[in-house]
């Protein structure tokens, strides 16, 4: 079959299955599957694809008709310019989580934290994943058919050299910063990518999500500066380890709105990430009264929220005598998406 032949077939499948996006879904899986960029699909229309190319696509498109997302179809997803693996244990990163994590490199930038200017230094971090500390110290390897040959030889260097993601280098100056609830390590590999100066620790309860959130930051060279720690919240982070801030996108979706999400959320994406409590409140509310502990004076609380519970969590902030300066913050369709508190 060729290739436009191919395009014109998966899109008719996608669109007669309801999904809304059925001509970029085969555009992106065609790319995916052929290892090809967009030009190649413009200038090579009569490409022939082979046996196996065209079983792997349709294969590809059998799994998107069933609603599957194509970001874990394919594996990855792109957040903040940078690659993430995916896989069905963590959420998919959103636009709307780099309203966040923009605000707060603003913020880092603007006043100065580390004396940097917030740039990025384009050679530190090529080779962090080679480190001579002990064989045993190594990680496991995750699943293989959520990662690339790449990605799989990138693992696999991590085990040879011994590497333990849990351990970062510490620096008394640099800025530290903790991401609950990372999951995939979007945002906590992001800070760490575009600040060299601040030391991140990712929490997150899921185990199987802190192993992709550790091969996150391996892939993107940040493995010496983000740690994490398996903990229920707050529960295993010690009171003396004090942040300058925290960040954090919780479930927040209220459980009686989780069945009339989309298809490719609500069957396919982690419940464990999605589900807020009944009112969607249950996060913000541990994280508000426990927070204040971990941050030092002058600290910023900064919490990704729906687009409905700027009011809400800002009145548990206020209610808090830990905190003032709330501030909702807008996305780009000028939606409520993220609340900032400093700790008094």
């Amino acid at each position: 079959m060729r290739l436009r032949a191919a395009l014109a077939e998966a899109g008719k499948r996608l669109s007669s299955e309801g999904i809304e996006s059925f001509s970029l879904d085969a555009e992106v899986l065609l790319l995916h599957a052929l290892k090809k960029d967009r030009i190649f699909i413009i200038t090579a229309p009569q490409y022939e694809l082979s046996f196996s190319e065209e079983k792997k696509y349709f294969d590809m498109i059998c799994e998107r008709a069933s609603g599957k997302p194509v970001s874990y179809i394919t594996g990855e997803k792109e957040f903040m310019g940078l690659r993430f693996v995916v896989s069905e244990e963590v959420l998919i990163p959103r636009p709307d989580t780099e309203t966040l994590v923009e605000e707060a490199l603003r913020l880092i930038k603007e006043k100065n934290f580390g004396g940097s200017d917030g740039g990025r230094m384009q050679n530190s971090a090529k080779n962090l994943c080679c480190r001579n500390i002990k064989t045993e110290d190594s990680i496991s390897e995750p699943k293989p058919e959520i990662i690339s040959d790449t990605k799989k030889k990138l693992c696999t260097k991590e085990k040879e050299s011994g590497v333990n993601l849990s351990n970062r280098k510490s620096d008394n100056d640099n800025i530290k910063i903790l991401d609950m609830c990372t999951g995939s390590g979007a945002i906590a590999v992001s800070m760490a990518y575009y600040l060299p100066e601040v030391e991140v620790t990712a929490a997150d309860i899921s185990p199987e999500a802190l192993e992709i959130a550790r091969l996150n930051a391996c892939e993107n060279g940040v493995a010496d500066r983000v740690g994490f720690i398996e903990s229920d919240l707050f529960d295993e982070i010690p009171e003396y380890d004090k942040f300058d801030m925290i960040l954090s996108n919780p479930p927040y979706i209220r459980r009686e709105e989780i069945e009339k999400l989309m298809i490719d959320v609500k069957d396919f994406e982690p419940r464990i990430a999605l589900d807020g409590g009944e009112d969607g409140l249950d996060f913000y509310r541990k994280i508000v009264s426990e927070s204040g502990l971990r941050l030092k004076c002058g600290g910023i609380l900064m919490m990704e929220i729906g687009f409905d519970q700027g009011g809400e969590v800002s009145e548990l902030l206020s209610e808090n005598e830990n905190y003032d300066g709330i501030t909702v913050i807008k996305d780009l369709a000028g939606l409520d998406r993220v609340v900032k508190a400093v700790r008094k």
